[in-house]
């Protein structure tokens, strides 16, 4: 091989060199342009999960004051319908010695009418006693599940914040994926 040819291949293989160092260099740039690119999006990422937690955290605290709540709703029901049905046998009670007094009036048993109108008298004020505990009772209800109706929209809330979240920390992670893959298609070269 002459020289002369032999200069060709020298330069030709200076070129090649050249070219493939320009490559490699381009590459590495490229690469660590994705690797803080994957470290900032892997932090996006795990800031999203970070707050998803946090909305977990407080979503399923208020579930379970709702869980206590409804308890209570349940409790305060058989208590008003106890106290319900207390008051409908004392009116049946009532009844009965409103019956007996007029039957003393009519036969004109002065005892027995005054013994059945304190009866009837003692039995009605015992029902309008349970009666309004009976009220009592439904007015915690209702603001029982007022309390439970608002905490269980907050509840909602929190969840659709966790889930536009996570819809955020999903396209953070396929970024990341991507940058990695490109990352490894860099390193097979």
């Amino acid at each position: 091989v002459s020289r002369k040819h032999r200069g060709n291949c020298d330069e030709e293989d200076k070129e090649v060199v050249q070219k493939m160092t320009d490559d490699i260099k381009q590459d590495m740039a490229k690469a660590t342009e994705l690797y803080e690119e994957i470290k900032v999006q892997r932090r996006c990422r795990n800031h999203q999960h970070k707050q998803i937690r946090a909305l977990k955290r407080e979503r399923d605290a208020i579930i379970d004051e709702v869980k206590s709540l409804i308890d209570n709703v349940q409790e305060a029901k058989s208590c008003r319908d106890n106290a319900n049905a207390m008051a409908k046998e004392f009116k049946q009670l009532r009844d009965d010695a409103v019956i007996s007094l007029r039957a003393a009036i009519k036969v004109h048993d002065h005892k027995a009418r005054d013994t059945f109108d304190n009866e009837q008298q003692e039995y009605h004020d015992t029902m309008l006693d349970k009666t309004e505990e009976s009220q009592e009772y439904q007015v915690k209800i209702e603001e029982l599940n007022l309390v439970i109706l608002k905490n269980n929209n907050i509840a909602s809330e929190k969840h659709e914040a966790m889930v536009l979240i996570h819809k955020k920390a999903e396209e953070f992670h396929a970024n990341m994926v991507a940058a990695i893959r490109a990352v490894d298609m860099i390193k097979a070269k």
